[in-house]
């Protein structure tokens, strides 16, 4: 076994944590990286033990002992929870997390707001904190202070605002010069890219910044061709070109 692997630091809190090693807590999933940092889950079966308060001993002595093993490297152990919004917010410590979003839960996405002064540590040096927290969850983390999130929702008000009165007079210019329910309908095909379903203003922005503006326009495209746009990602690109089908 490497020094290296999550399983050494799992097994190094079963000898040091006698509740681990009878099975009063256990633990859920361990990440590392190696020599720097780690993050450990865990629960316990019965509620009036504190599984955290369990691993870390009398003045930290248990966590100590294994941290010394591991040359120092930090270790943080956090509390497992069914609920994922609070299991992510958990494995962010020890940033404090002000208000999360599941953005897809299919594709297991979710948007982290947190104070501005809590933003670098929520990251973590390199983008550390994140990385682990997310590796140990199996959620993708997106981190955003509460400065950049209110200037994007803004922008994006804005956006749908205009989005939407440019909508109305198009209809409204169909109606009134043409008058035909046939021509109503290829104004509507050829319409704007915001109406397709998955197309958000800050998605309608990407691709209207690379000139494509309408939804015949975007059938001429491949998902490698809007995946290469910045911002926007296979995922993304596919999910758009799916639902022109």
């Amino acid at each position: 076994l490497s020094r290296g692997d999550p399983r050494l630091l799992m097994k190094l809190f079963e000898m040091e944590v006698p509740e681990i090693y009878d099975g009063t807590i256990s633990i859920v999933n361990a990440v590392r990286e190696p020599g720097e940092r780690a993050k450990i889950g865990v629960r316990s079966r019965e509620m009036d033990i504190d599984p955290v308060g369990a691993c870390v001993g009398m003045r930290g002595s248990r966590v100590q002992n294994i941290i010394r093993e591991l040359r120092n490297e930090k270790i943080d152990i956090i509390e497992y929870s069914e609920d994922p919004i609070r299991y992510v917010a958990n494995a962010l410590s020890p940033a404090r997390v002000s208000k999360i979003a599941i953005v897809d839960a299919e594709d297991r996405e979710m948007e982290v707001i947190v104070s501005d002064d809590q933003l670098s540590l929520a990251i973590g040096r390199r983008g550390q904190n994140v990385r682990l927290a997310s590796l140990l969850t199996g959620w993708k983390i997106d981190i955003l202070g509460e400065g950049e999130k209110k200037k994007e929702v803004e922008e994006q008000m804005s956006m749908l605002a205009d989005g939407r009165l440019t909508m109305s007079d198009e209809m409204e210019l169909v109606e009134s010069e043409n008058g035909s329910e046939e021509e109503a309908e290829t104004e509507e095909a050829d319409g704007g890219i915001e109406d397709l379903p998955g197309v958000g203003p800050k998605t309608a922005e990407i691709l209207r910044d690379a000139g494509i503006e309408t939804i015949e326009q975007l059938k001429e495209k491949s998902i490698e061709e809007l995946a290469e746009l910045p911002g926007l990602g296979s995922k993304t690109a596919e999910k758009i070109l799916k639902s022109l089908e």
